[in-house]
């Protein structure tokens, strides 16, 4: 996975706390929300630039489908936990 913006970062982080709390994943409308976003539009691109970036996995035509990828170092393998 290539680097985030600070925008793209806080998108992910949003999706997995929502995810955390409800136990599905968000809608675009729920993302909007989530980051105080103008419109559902500037949501779904956030989205595809997570994607393009290789954060996480959208199943195009089907609502709430997205799969968050797992961080791997690429040196040994291990999962990333993120920040610290």
């Amino acid at each position: 996975m290539m680097g985030l913006t600070r925008r793209q970062r806080v998108c992910l982080d949003a999706v997995k706390a929502f995810q955390a709390r409800t136990g599905q994943m968000p809608s675009c409308e729920d993302l909007r929300k989530e980051l105080g976003l103008a419109s559902r539009s500037a949501a779904s691109t956030l989205l595809s630039r997570l994607e393009h970036r290789g954060a996480i996995k959208r199943i195009h035509g089907c609502a709430r489908a997205i799969v968050i990828k797992r961080q791997r170092c690429p040196k040994c393998g291990h999962e990333l936990k993120g920040p610290r």
